[in-house]
């Protein structure tokens, strides 16, 4: 079952239209991009809702984004299948919140 999650607006974050990418700052989010999206996976992440259309799309990390050090740069999210089927267009639009 999916669980209640967080909703960001598309407005908190900047988008790259070459490499079809949001971007923000976890600072910006609160520091709650990591939230558990179903009571029965370990997946986490969040929603995002379009200003423009009003789509929800629930994306899941799929990358931690770490430097030579190991240090944690930020966090890579990818659209949800179920989010790929409702909104088609979100297929090829990943998340990046950097560590601020």
């Amino acid at each position: 079952m999916k669980l209640p999650v967080l909703v960001f607006p598309s407005s908190m974050f900047t988008y790259t239209k070459t490499n079809k990418t949001l971007v923000c700052e976890a600072s910006d989010m609160g520091n709650r991009h990591l939230q558990r999206l179903y009571d029965d996976a370990c997946d986490v992440g969040f929603i995002v809702k379009s200003d423009t259309t009003g789509s929800l799309v629930t994306y899941y990390m799929s990358n931690v984004l770490k430097d030579a050090e190991e240090e944690i740069l930020g966090w890579e999210y990818r659209p949800t299948v179920e989010s790929i089927h409702s909104v088609p267009s979100c297929v090829n639009i990943k998340v990046v919140v950097f560590n601020d």
